[in-house]
């Protein structure tokens, strides 16, 4: 009887031995939500489409829309990160009038997890950007921009932030666009920017020091720049992007012009996958990047999609451009692409 008992517990811690390695070795899923360079365009706002000859008008984007879309897009994935790339602010009359604070209260309802500042954050000096940040319920986090103590933006941001999600530690680096920012910005002189390659490597570098082997980079450093940055530095898995306003994805069927795959996939100087995805301008699109990593933290997919926000009203608009209202369901290539 012992002996019977001794083979069933051993059996036992065998089996849960083999369940707990398996569940280890299991592939970890990851949904990242993404806008970027909104702008403080928080309405709708026209947007011509063409198909077949025909140019039609869509209500794009708001971010009342962009909200509606990235709930729904969460309640479809167990794993999700929101995230924005940078440049909330500056471009409409909500700036004028609020000097962001239309912008971070937005941003607070939606529930971003992350945000990196970009080069129109600093239009307005140091002050406006510390009431935003200050307002903000969500992290602030760029690597390569520091700030005088003494300053108002003292101490306002950290240069990455990590998360962990179903038991996996992700790292979180932000990353300004500086030599910009520096030139075309109203930055005071207590703030100084720093090269966005070696900035990049250093904190990529102290993360993996602490066993963090999934990282993301939120960028303002622009499509083209972030390819390069990709090929070069070691350890970043995904560039979450912005600056550059660059739609991503096939959207020919509607008359859009894009500049690449969505997601676009580089190699790293080690030989590794790394996924850029970035999700146009204005609240006009929602990205939805779907990343499996493999159990040392590589990736081994990436996929996606940036979903283009609209209304329900489309118009058909004539050759003296008289519009006239049509049903969404009777256009599939429309409704497809939106």
């Amino acid at each position: 009887m012992k002996r019977l008992r001794f083979l069933i517990s051993a059996g036992l811690a065998v089996a849960f031995a083999v369940q707990f390695s398996c569940a280890a070795q299991k592939p970890f899923e990851l949904s990242i939500i993404h806008i970027n360079d909104h702008h403080s365009h928080l309405d709708p706002e026209p947007l011509e489409l063409k198909n077949n000859g025909k140019t039609y008008e869509i209500e794009a984007g708001g971010m009342a829309r962009v909200a509606s879309q990235i709930k729904a897009l969460k309640q479809r994935s167990r794993n999700t990160l929101v995230l924005h790339a940078g440049d909330a602010m500056s471009g409409t009359l909500y700036f004028t009038l609020f000097k962001g604070q239309a912008d971070v209260e937005l941003m607070n309802e939606i529930g971003f997890d992350a945000f990196t500042l970009g080069n129109h954050e600093f239009d307005e000096g140091d002050e406006v950007l510390a009431r935003f940040i200050d307002k903000a319920n969500f992290a602030i986090i760029t690597a390569n921009v520091e700030v005088l103590k003494g300053s108002e933006l003292y101490d306002k941001w950290k240069p990455y932030i990590i998360k962990e999600i179903d038991g996996q530690k992700v790292g979180i680096i932000g990353l300004e666009t500086a030599q910009k920012t520096s030139a075309s910005s109203r930055p005071s002189s207590a703030v100084s920017f720093y090269d966005e390659i070696l900035r990049t490597q250093r904190y990529a570098d102290e993360l993996r020091s602490q066993g963090i082997d999934k990282i993301i980079l939120l960028s303002h450093f622009g499509y083209e720049n972030d390819q390069r940055l990709a090929q070069k530095v070691k350890g970043i898995d995904v560039i979450i992007d912005g600056d550059s306003h660059t739609l991503l994805g096939d959207f020919s069927a509607i008359g859009l012009a894009s500049t690449g795959k969505y997601p676009t996939i580089v190699r790293s100087s080690e030989g590794k996958e790394v996924c850029i995805a970035q999700a146009w301008e204005y609240s006009k699109a929602v990205g939805e990047l779907h990343v499996v990593f493999d159990k040392s933290g590589d990736v081994l997919s990436c996929s996606g999609k940036a979903h283009l926000i609209s209304g329900d009203n489309i118009y058909l608009k004539d050759a003296k451009g008289q519009k006239k209202q049509i049903e969404k369901n009777n256009l599939y290539v429309l409704q497809d692409a939106l």
